[in-house]
């Protein structure tokens, strides 16, 4: 399957798929960076610290949408302990009723000693 680094962001993507939402926070470390930089979406911050951050992250995204479909489409370990992974998603309006298509985009996993402590997002072209 690849390093333990990989292995462990696979296994945070299949959290995400069974709606997991407590698992992943063992794989977190506390101080965790959150970044979502240039990413194209409205009202929300740009950088997230720690699991209340994350948490808030989440609250914020999930609650502009009923539904949600993503594929993870590449996972790649990159050098430093990150891995990439690039994700195609649509997500239903909540409240609209239409399917919005995301441009594709990448999420940069940092882990040190089996902890993620940075995640990063990349519009893609």
């Amino acid at each position: 399957m690849g390093s333990k680094n990989v292995e462990i962001v696979q296994r945070l993507y299949e959290c995400f798929r069974r709606r997991d939402n407590e698992t992943p926070f063992e794989y977190y470390d506390r101080d965790i960076v959150w970044a979502v930089g240039e990413f194209e979406v409205l009202d929300i911050d740009r950088v997230y610290h720690g699991h209340e951050g994350v948490r808030a992250f989440w609250r914020q995204w999930l609650s502009a949408w009923d539904e949600l479909e993503w594929e993870l489409v590449e996972l790649s370990e990159l050098e430093n302990g990150r891995v990439k992974g690039v994700i195609h998603q649509r997500n239903k309006g909540k409240g609209t009723g239409i399917w919005v298509e995301q441009r594709p985009y990448e999420q940069i996993w940092t882990l040190a000693d089996g902890k993620v402590i940075r995640v990063d997002y990349r519009q893609l072209d």
